[in-house]
């Protein structure tokens, strides 16, 4: 009998010393599964309400519509004379003793006269011109305006256009008091 309290002097119970170990493993299992519900839980609210995917890149957007503003600033050609910076086209216009004479540079317009058009209105005269490109599946449309008011009225039926090298020369003569 001796023995059988010596055998159970010498059993003793280890449970408290692994308990902290059981402990972890449980919160971390909690832990993973109330993380994976809250995920699966938001992800199917954003798929049920339709929340777009763009939002969730909000940085990606605000750079895209920096750049659209961006591009926006830039000025196509065919403005340029309607906000007062300097045309590309050159044009000269002065008096000489009994006409007009206002010489445009045809470089823009590949050296044609017939992309030029010259009105002329009592004292007003309207110079302008077109430019068509069609190169590698791209289309290019330039055009130039320009109107002159002069001081007397000139011959509209008396007016001279001639080519001079790459020079347009039109000659308005100012209408005298005997026409």
């Amino acid at each position: 009998m001796e023995e059988n309290q010596n055998n159970s002097v010498q059993k003793e119970c280890h449970c408290g010393e692994e308990h902290w170990i059981k402990f972890a493993f449980i919160a971390l299992a909690v832990f993973l599964g109330v993380f994976f519900a809250t995920y699966y839980i938001m992800d199917q609210i954003r798929h049920s309400y339709g929340i777009p995917y763009h939002v969730d890149n909000l940085d990606r957007i605000l750079r895209e519509q920096d750049r659209v503003f961006h591009d926006f600033n830039k000025i196509p050609i065919g403005f340029q004379a309607a906000l007062n910076e300097k045309s590309p086209v050159e044009v000269e216009s002065f008096k000489e003793e009994n006409a007009y004479k206002i010489i445009i540079d045809l470089k823009p317009f590949d050296n044609n006269i017939n992309n030029v058009d010259v009105k002329v209105d009592g004292r007003k005269v309207t110079v302008s011109g077109i430019k068509y490109k069609d190169r590698h599946n791209r289309e290019d449309l330039y055009t130039f305006s320009q109107t002159f008011l002069l001081p007397q009225e000139v011959d509209a039926l008396d007016v001279k256009k001639e080519k001079v090298k790459d020079k347009y020369v039109i000659t308005l003569p100012i209408l005298t008091d005997e026409d």
